[in-house]
């Protein structure tokens, strides 16, 4: 297995092959811990195997293990050609996940960030900017001021770090609200780092989707980044699935196997809806700004340029639940992300997340999800050992 174990996606790859490689008889897997451009091990040159699953490179990589003479499947599809069958993440899909939660939110104005020259980059863009245009909307692609060449993704990705610049003056150049698919979540991260810089809200004026769901990289984004999560098990165990039937000359097409992706884990930099109403506008951001304070409506009515009484309806045909209840929702949706990614007692999270007390968590939580904390979080434990 040439897969790398330094990201979250090599990660998953490996959790499924090695599901598959358990309900076998006599598989042995030859592994090393790797980074995504590790060249080829020394090892390889004597090494006396059946079969090989890669994410390959690049042209010369893929030749290099089509000498072998043994079946290879890769789970990159960018350097491997047609003559090596593949199993990735459906792309096309994975974009309209994208577009769908944003129209979903309301948005008018979209974006892509990438690395140009990078192929899954490039693709991502190209088929967001083909599938808004279908649907009668324009995309606006972010162009570095200089295009360096570049080997490998992690160059690329250190240069997207180095030019933070002109991406922030991309950005407070775009209209608003506005959608911004960035083509991982290392680009996303940038992004959002980005708006930080040009004091853009987010996700009021700019809601930023990654891909990946590398829950590290996420969590570590301010505030928490949405994206695409890929069903890499199931990549992992379907590659590893095709290898065996090559191995067993029980097929021999080149042939490309797309799952498709899980879907998209809403986190705060997307958790907005675009509102036309001045005063609806204005209470759903104040309640998204302060709802881990312990604000109640009367603190909101100061930050109105109408009564809060007087948006009361409007705010809910809009918003589709009362002031009350947004202002809840927020609060519970942070506590449940909390109760998931960290320790922390329970009284610590109601008061980081707004609420007066213990007692007043619980209820609220219960009446929200139908659960109290103590049964989410065991759920939520349970999960994540599944």
């Amino acid at each position: 297995m040439l897969i790398e174990s330094s990201r979250a996606y090599g990660r998953g790859l490996l959790l499924g092959v090695a599901q598959y490689a358990q309900e076998q008889v006599g598989w042995r897997i030859d592994y090393q811990e790797r980074e995504l451009q590790t060249g080829l091990p020394a090892w390889l040159e004597h090494w006396e195997g059946d079969g090989v699953l890669a994410r390959i490179e690049d042209d010369a990589m893929a030749q290099q293990l089509l000498k072998l003479g043994v079946p290879v499947v890769d789970l990159r599809r960018i350097g491997s050609g047609p003559t090596i069958p593949a199993v990735h993440t459906d792309e096309p899909l994975t974009v309209r996940l994208v577009i769908e939660h944003f129209l979903e939110r309301a948005f008018q104005h979209f974006g892509f960030c990438g690395f140009p020259g990078v192929d899954y980059s490039d693709r991502r863009a190209f088929l967001l900017r083909t599938e808004l245009a279908v649907r009668g909307f324009a995309c606006h692609v972010h162009t570095p001021p200089t295009a360096t060449p570049h080997q490998w993704t992690i160059e690329f990705e250190q240069e997207g770090m180095a030019s933070e610049e002109h991406l922030t003056n991309w950005l407070v150049g775009l209209p608003k609200p506005i959608g911004i698919m960035a083509c991982n979540d290392i680009r996303g991260q940038q992004v959002l780092n980005a708006c930080r810089k040009a004091n853009l809200r987010v996700p009021e004026a700019v809601a930023v989707v990654g891909v990946d769901d590398d829950e590290v990289l996420c969590g570590l984004s301010d505030p928490p980044l949405t994206s695409v999560a890929p069903d890499t098990r199931r990549i992992g165990y379907e590659a590893a699935a095709l290898l065996d039937r090559l191995m067993k000359r029980e097929t021999g097409e080149a042939t490309d196997f797309y799952v498709p992706p899980l879907g998209i884990v809403t986190r705060r930099s997307t958790d907005t809806l675009v509102i036309a109403h001045p005063g609806v506008a204005q209470a759903l951001s104040f309640l998204r700004r302060h709802y881990r304070e312990p604000i109640t409506l009367k603190d909101l009515a100061g930050e109105l340029c109408v009564t809060v009484r007087s948006i009361q309806d409007v705010f809910k045909a809009r918003v589709g639940c009362s002031l009350h209840e947004e202002l809840d929702r927020l609060r519970v949706g942070r506590a449940r992300e909390l109760m998931r990614d960290s320790a922390l007692k329970l009284e610590t999270i109601a008061a980081a997340c707004g609420f007066s007390d213990p007692r007043h968590f619980r209820r609220t939580f219960l009446r929200v999800t139908g659960q109290t904390p103590r049964q989410y979080r065991r759920g939520s434990q349970r999960d994540r050992l599944s």
